[in-house]
């Protein structure tokens, strides 16, 4: 916010220069019919000496203005925090977690003394290590205050939230513009790089501005403005203003003697201020006047000069106290901050909630703990201090003294429920001069008693609760989410109300997960048994009770659409909480001014709230690049998508698709069918046919939650080709769904998307007005004619080559069917490919992939057999003709390969062909064995061995005919063997060094993987050859320590009914290769060996493989639970094991756990799953672990769900505001 502010002053610091070149900054304006002269001066926008280098005449014209302007006016910078904070509502709202509270801290206490906030650092009054050396205030700071102090007129020369917003759009654009100059070479940067270098002689920017502002040498700083800046910034930041102010001080200097000052920058220059003053015909002259001691004074007296400020009682929203407020107020949180413009005072009201109700009472805040800490965190030297109390509150009242000789004044209020502090810090003995009429409007009466209904300020519900009640984030302009808190000083309980919102990219979810999740996070917080469990489909409330030695809780949760209410009862009675819960009822929101948007990029239209979405509005999505560092468009933000919300918080989503040029359009049914589809998510268990070492745990604890299209309704004008579907989409038992707007037109499809509750009764009046609004811009394009396809051919021979070059790069957007085969063939005969369309060539036959029109095929051989036709577009050809799998057309690749074998650059399009050669195993089964004569060719060994050993594999192939390939492929897989066994020894002898190295850390990278794939494929297809020296080689590769290998091996043999119990019994003992070993017998055990292990001792193997425990590492089991999962049994294994180094504990412990499900009593090895491994400390205990486990795993499909403390996935926004 402050770099924002003062970017408007920052960027006055430089000029651009031409005539005059005069050495000033002081300017007389007269002549041109004024009645009184005028004066402008150049200022330097920091508070140091350099800038108060004022002559005696500067303070005379100041004096003796009627008016008196500045770029901006202070009084309206409320607008530019509008801007800024009201775009984060939502992102605030989404990035706390309302449950995450605690007992007060003292880190939370110290803020009570924190003076520094936003206003002052906005306006620079400095308390810092360097006042001795610096100004209380920038100098335009100084020249507003003085007019403020006198009753001038005060003026802003532009608009500062205009002026912020076209200066943050043009930075933007700028940058883009830089970053693709210097992908582009860069020359004209590097060229102005140099020039500035020149220029500074070794200084920095800022050196050099001060020596050229010192000497008011604006010659030089219009070359130092010129080269720092690009010309766009140049142009946005000084000319484009220079117009707008010269505007406002010709309109001005006509209503009585002006005083204005600018940043020098904008000064000089054939477009500066000067000139294009004297273009208007005014007499533009430098006043030459000199410094002396009576100047000096003069400035001195002015700042001394304190007039009273204006001050208003205002009621916390709340109504539980008076506080003052001067001239200009901004609410951050649980702060609000006002500001004396006129004497440069700050008055900071901060409340901060006690949670005693979260700590045993002996815990609960003590005044003395207040004023312990007065000492050490008070600034400078505290000259007083009184305390007093009255019934439960006690107040203390501070007033200390800092090195710069300023004075702050403290009153804090410590209550049963908060901590209060009102602060005044002001120039020097401002605080005490001032103190009796701010202070005295302060009025905290005692505690109210009995109890009353609230409604929050924007509206949503009403409950009943304690009249002594705090609420926190509750005003027009809140933030953060909703918190109440009321305190009964009958029984001394406690009630709450918390507000959640549910995020954006929340969709429709179980209702009863999310009942238990909202109950259940507040007790993980608190320390206190999940006890929580909603099992009623049929409420949308529920309630839970728990206790602990200290307090009893009592919740309620509320969901509605995308707002989730929390209610807590703490040591309330129950008829007392009973009155609470039961008076909880939801309400309308309070309405919003709206607006209707029209987004320029985006080409949309839409009516949403206006205040709250105004950076969206200006296209400046503060939220989104703070959070996602985007950089912006001159015009707007739509990069694809964009999000609006309402001041409750409840969000807007827009995303954007965009189709290829040539894209089919879809007949409107079709188009119905496939958005239905994409809506709709269905729980499909996943066959497994071949992965016999993979886990089916997904099957039985999905990752996704189902949801179904529970209402919709789609039109369609055919005019223009434009169609609109409208939808509900909801998870099963939901309490909420989302609703959906798709707009298609044959360039894009636009989705508006928000929560709403459900069932819904269209009673949002923010949500109807959007979507009912939300319309898309009519195309400036001519329709494209149904026939994509005759376009193509109508752009790609036009003689125009940006249009023949489009319409080439779009080209694979087309979608082709049999009947467009013959057109195609025709255009690819007829079109004359360039050297530099190649490309587009091969793309023009990928066009042609599973097509079976008899033309195709005649075409394809053709163009093969053209002697012009290279590698690379024969072996398109190939891979285009084998996704065609009959017999016919894979002797027709045989043929082919036989005429000619490509050799393309890339060996990996081999590698692509063969792949598709073995999708189709029964139409490719016809190469063999003729294809085997391309072995000789080194690109074609590996592929061909590939696919020869999966179509052995699966008995497509007769190993019979491998004849004289049998010996060749012996000998190459012995040098294969040979490199693998290389590869092992020097991994082995690599260990043994390390194992010497008590130093060393190992890192397991993929390249640290031994390559046996290969070797793996040779001796696959030497199974099938009957002969003994390539089962000594076999017996060999079963022998190597390759654990991964041995298991593709024995996952073969077990396949194939060829395993040994022999076999089957090594891999059983070997630790590495148990488990999986196990998990292959469980799909297909006709060996019966399953039953030669416990279920301990599988669980255990398991955890060893998949959390790298050695096998001779001790591990202690700790327990095993069975757990009950949508009508499936699971078992779940909890281990603890202790690193060691030499034989002694290295580090923490370690917590494992396994999954199983559970069949007929045993687990089921091939239903696994593996969470990630947990150090062992105080705050994850191996009881908590062994339930966040279990939550976690069980819930995946609940992303949004929190099982732990202060989880390290999320982001912290605890200095956001900062």
């Amino acid at each position: 916010m402050k770099l924002l502010i003062r970017l408007l002053w920052v960027v006055g610091a430089v000029a651009y220069a031409q005539t005059p070149v005069e050495k000033s900054l002081l300017w007389e304006i007269s002549g041109n019919g004024l009645a009184k002269k005028s004066y402008l001066y150049g200022t330097f926008h920091v508070n140091e000496k350099i800038s108060y280098h004022l002559p005696d005449d500067f303070y005379t014209h100041l004096l003796n203005a009627d008016i008196v302007s500045n770029e901006s006016n202070p009084e309206t910078w409320n607008s530019i925090f509008d801007l800024l904070y009201n775009s984060m509502a939502r992102t605030l709202k989404d990035s706390k977690n309302p449950f995450d509270l605690e007992p007060i801290t003292q880190k939370q206490l110290i803020q009570l003394f924190n003076t520094r906030n936003f206003l002052k650092e906005m306006s620079s009054v400095n308390n810092g290590p360097k006042s001795d050396y610096e100004e209380n205030t920038v100098l335009d700071m100084f020249i507003f205050q003085t007019a403020k102090k006198h009753g001038k007129k005060i003026v802003g020369l532009e608009d500062a939230k205009k002026s912020v917003i076209n200066l943050i759009q043009t930075t933007r654009a700028e940058l883009e513009k830089q970053m693709k100059a210097m992908e582009d070479g860069g020359t004209t940067v590097e060229a102005r790089r140099n020039a500035l270098n020149k220029l500074l002689k070794g200084r920095t920017e800022e050196a050099a501005l001060k020596d050229f502002y010192r000497d008011k040498d604006i010659v030089m700083l219009d070359s130092l403005s010129k080269l720092s800046a690009t010309p766009g910034n140049h142009k946005a930041m000084i000319i484009d203003r220079n117009y707008i102010m010269t505007r406002s001080i010709d309109s001005l200097a006509r209503q009585g003697s002006l005083f204005s000052a600018v940043g020098a920058a904008h000064l000089a220059g054939k477009e500066g201020i000067l000139q294009l003053l004297r273009n208007k015909g005014y007499s533009v002259n430098p006043v030459n006047s000199t410094t002396t001691q009576a100047g000096r004074d003069r400035k001195k007296s002015l700042e001394n000069l304190v007039v009273p400020p204006v001050v208003k009682t205002v009621k916390t929203s709340d109504g539980l106290f008076q506080y003052p407020e001067l001239e200009m107020t901004i609410e951050i949180e649980t702060m609000v901050s006002s500001l004396d413009l006129a004497n440069g005072a700050f008055l900071n009201m901060n409340r901060i909630p006690l949670n005693n109700f979260l700590q045993k009472r002996k815990n609960y805040l003590h005044p003395q703990a207040i004023d312990s800490l007065t000492f050490e965190f008070v600034p400078g030297d505290i000259q007083e201090k009184k305390q007093s109390t009255v019934g439960a509150i006690t107040r203390y009242d501070l007033l200390s003294k800092l090195k710069n000789g300023n004075f702050q004044r403290y009153r804090i209020y410590l209550t049963p429920l908060e901590a209060i502090s009102i602060s005044l810090s002001g120039v020097g003995d401002y605080a005490q001069k001032m103190e009796g009429r701010i202070f005295n409007t302060i009025q905290l009466p005692s505690l109210p008693a009995g109890w009353k209904t609230k409604t929050p300020v924007n509206g949503g519900f009403q409950v009943q609760l304690p009249a002594y009640c705090a609420t926190y984030s509750d005003s027009e302009n809140a933030k953060g989410p909703l918190l109440w808190q009321a305190y009964d000083t009958t029984d001394q309980s406690y009630y709450l109300v918390v507000e959640k919102q549910l995020g954006e990219s929340f969709t429709s979810t179980n209702g009863w997960f999310l009942h238990s999740r909202l109950h259940n996070e507040f007790y993980m917080q608190q320390k206190l048994p999940e006890i929580a469990q909603f099992t009623d489909y049929t409420k949308t409330t529920f309630e839970s009770f728990t206790q602990n030695e200290h307090h009893n809780y009592r919740l309620k949760s509320v969901v509605h659409g995308d707002k989730c209410y929390l209610l807590i009862a703490v040591d309330a009675p129950e008829a007392q909480a009973r009155k609470f819960f039961s008076s909880f009822t939801l309400a309308p929101f309070t309405p919003e001014k709206t607006t209707v948007y029209h987004s320029k990029k985006g080409k949309f239209t839409i009516e949403i709230p206006e205040k709250v979405n105004d950076a969206a509005i200006h296209g400046l999505n503060f939220a989104s690049a703070v959070f996602n560092n985007l950089v912006g468009d001159e015009e707007d933000d739509f990069y694809g998508g964009d999000t609006f919300t309402s001041r409750n918080g409840h969000a807007l989503e827009i995303s954007e698709t965009t189709f290829d040029r040539y894209e089919s359009w879809l007949p409107a049914d079709s188009l119905k069918t496939k958005l239905l589809n994409r809506f709709t998510r269905e729980f499909k268990p996943r066959t497994f046919k071949y992965e016999l070492q993979e886990t089916e745990w997904n099957n039985y604890v999905p990752t996704y939650e189902p949801q179904e299209v529970v209402l919709h309704d789609f039109s369609y004008n055919p005019t223009t080709q434009t169609a609109v579907f409208d939808a509900l989409v909801a998870a099963p038992h939901a309490l909420h769904a989302e609703k959906i707007r798709v707009i298609t037109t044959p360039e894009r499809q636009l989705t508006l998307k928000t929560m709403v509750p459900y069932p819904y009764a269209q009673n949002l009046p923010f949500v109807e007005k959007a979507f009912s609004s939300f319309t898309l811009d009519p195309s400036d394009k001519p329709l494209p004619p149904n026939d994509r396809l005759q376009l193509f051919f109508d752009e790609v021979k036009s003689e125009t080559d940006s249009i023949r070059n489009q319409a080439l790069d779009d080209m694979d957007g087309l979608t082709l069917t049999d009947s467009d085969a013959a057109r195609w063939i025709q255009w690819m005969q007829s079109y004359a490919f360039s050297n530099d369309e190649e490309i587009y060539k091969d793309q023009a036959y990928e066009l042609l992939r599973g097509l079976k029109a008899p033309e195709i095929l005649p075409f394809l051989e053709q163009a093969y057999r053209n002697p012009k036709a290279y590698s690379s577009e024969r072996m398109t050809i190939l891979d285009v003709m084998s996704e065609n799998p009959t017999p016919a057309v894979y002797e027709k690749i045989a043929e082919l390969m036989a005429f000619d074998l490509p050799l393309p650059d890339n060996a990996e399009r081999i590698e692509e062909v063969f792949n598709t050669f073995k999708n189709y195993p029964d139409a490719s089964a016809v190469l063999y064995p003729g294809i085997l004569k391309h072995y000789a060719i080194d690109e074609y060994k590996a592929p061909l061995i590939d696919w020869c050993a999966h179509l052995l594999h699966l008995k497509k192939i007769d190993p019979k005919k491998l004849g004289s390939f049998q010996k060749v492929v012996l000998a190459d897989a012995k040098l294969e063997q040979k490199r693998l066994q290389s590869i092992l020894e020097e991994k082995t002898k690599t260990a043994k060094m390390h194992a010497k190295d008590e130093d060393y850390i190992e890192y397991v990278e993929e390249s640290d993987e031994i390559p046996y794939a290969s070797f793996y494929q040779y001796v696959s297809v030497l199974k099938a050859i009957a002969n003994k020296k390539a089962e000594v080689l076999i017996q060999e590769a079963y022998a190597m320590d390759i654990p991964e290998m041995q298991l593709e091996f024995l996952a073969d043999d077990i396949q194939q009914g060829r395993a040994t119990a022999v076999q089957i019994d090594s891999a059983l003992a070997q630790p590495k290769l148990r488990f999986k070993t196990l998990v292959m017998l469980s799909r297909i055990d006709t060996y019966n060996k399953r039953q030669t292990l416990t279920d301990d001792q599988i669980a255990e193997a398991a955890m060893r493989v998949f959390d790298e425990v050695a096998d001779d590492e001790p591990v202690q089991f700790l327990e095993k639970q069975t757990l009950n999962y949508e009508g499936h049994t699971l078992q779940c294994y909890f281990y603890e094991s202790q690193p060691q180094k030499d034989g002694k504990p290295n580090g923490a412990k370690i917590f494992h756990a396994m999954l199983f499900l559970v069949r007929d009593g045993k687990i089921v090895p091939h239903v696994y799953f593996s969470p990630v491994v947990e150090e062992i400390d105080e705050e994850n205990t191996a009881e908590k672990l062994k339930t966040i486990i279990i939550q976690e795993s069980l819930n995946r499909q609940y992303d949004y769900a929190k099982f732990r403390k202060n989880n390290p996935l999320l982001p912290d926004f605890s200095n956001f505001e900062e």
